[in-house]
């Protein structure tokens, strides 16, 4: 049971921290995250870029990508074999 606890509370600070971050690059940078992805909008390469980043994001979010084609999941399976294994 403490196990599954220790998770739930792992994910929650993950999440806030996540959020954290967006909240602070909004304030404190010069140009919103928001910003940046409405202006990658209006050439179309970039635009293919940002729908592909964030269909990535989100498809790796809802688990709708098993995990040996899901690139986040991969660069994430890298990282630690390479680096903290």
């Amino acid at each position: 049971m403490e196990a599954d606890k220790h998770e739930t509370l792992i994910g929650t600070v993950g999440w806030g921290l996540l959020v954290g971050g967006v909240i602070a690059w909004d304030v404190f940078a010069n140009e919103t995250l928001s910003s940046a992805y409405d202006r990658y909008m209006e050439q179309p390469i970039k635009r293919v870029i940002a729908i592909g980043a964030v269909a990535i994001t989100g498809a790796h979010l809802l688990n709708l990508t098993p995990p040996k084609f899901d690139p986040i999941q991969r660069a994430g399976d890298y990282v630690y074999d390479r680096w903290i294994k």
